[in-house]
């Protein structure tokens, strides 16, 4: 059940629905829309299953979109964000709904800054939502007045963007092939604000994000232990013999330790 503006109901009767519905169905399973600060939302822990993250969609988009946030501030954010709720509710994550400007119409469809926010998401432990049409380029035709803005119909054949499309396809195609990953401690490698520069690691995966407007070159010793699996640009590059990674204006690459 995907429960749109559950907090117009009281905690009892969302814990005598999660009751009922299971003794129908032991599996089903309840996923909240909850717009409100950290603290109420744990207060549906035990209630819900899950709640629609806001939390997570106003550092994505703050970060990759507005530019709002530097890279220590978006690092420091997420960690806190992260370890606040640990697994006890399942929070996914999501980087425009149907209720407000999409995130391509917000970056003046630049893709390669979607691209990058896509490579974020989807390197994190709760489970992502896409919503429809992001992933083959769908935006509007003006900013958010009415809602309809934000809800123009599927584009369906040429009118896709394949190279998108493709790029999507493959981050989720690895997402599922390492589900094991993503649960997994995730560690800062370098979140510099003055070059926009932020690279962390999840288990045997490995990202490293430009989200700056100049290519950016990255210095990484364990280069040659690891694997490039998915990248946002097709002229990222890799020196194994200085130990770098190229990195274009608002690019993102993927590296998977390599198996001894």
């Amino acid at each position: 059940f995907r429960l749109d503006y559950a907090q117009g109901s009281s905690h009892r009767f969302w814990s005598i629905f999660r009751h009922s519905t299971r003794q129908i169905k032991a599996d089903s399973l309840t996923l909240a829309e909850v717009t409100d600060n950290p603290a109420f939302l744990r207060s549906y822990m035990g209630r819900m299953d899950g709640c629609l993250d806001f939390i997570l969609l106003e550092l994505l988009r703050g970060f990759f979109a507005f530019a709002s946030l530097t890279v220590s501030q978006f690092h420091r954010a997420l960690s806190n964000h992260l370890s606040y709720f640990g697994q006890a509710l399942v929070l996914p994550s999501f980087l425009d709904n149907h209720d407000m400007n999409r995130f391509l119409w917000i970056v003046e469809g630049d893709t390669r800054r979607l691209k990058l926010a896509a490579l974020c998401q989807l390197t994190l432990p709760m489970p992502p939502i896409i919503y429809y049409g992001t992933e083959v380029g769908v935006s509007q035709l003006k900013t958010v007045g009415r809602l309809e803005e934000s809800r123009l119909p599927m584009l369906w054949g040429k009118g896709q963007d394949l190279d998108l499309l493709n790029f999507y396809r493959e981050l989720i195609f690895f997402r599922q092939q390492n589900s094991n990953i993503w649960q997994q401690n995730r560690q800062c490698i370098v979140a510099d604000d003055t070059t926009g520069v932020y690279g962390y690691s999840v288990g045997d995966a490995i990202a490293f994000l430009n989200n700056s407007h100049q290519a950016r070159s990255v210095t990484w010793q364990e280069i040659e232990q690891y694997q490039l699996k998915i990248r946002t640009h097709r002229e990222i590059a890799l020196n194994n013999a200085d130990s770098e990674i190229y990195l274009p204006a608002y690019a993102g690459a993927l590296f998977l330790r390599k198996i001894q």
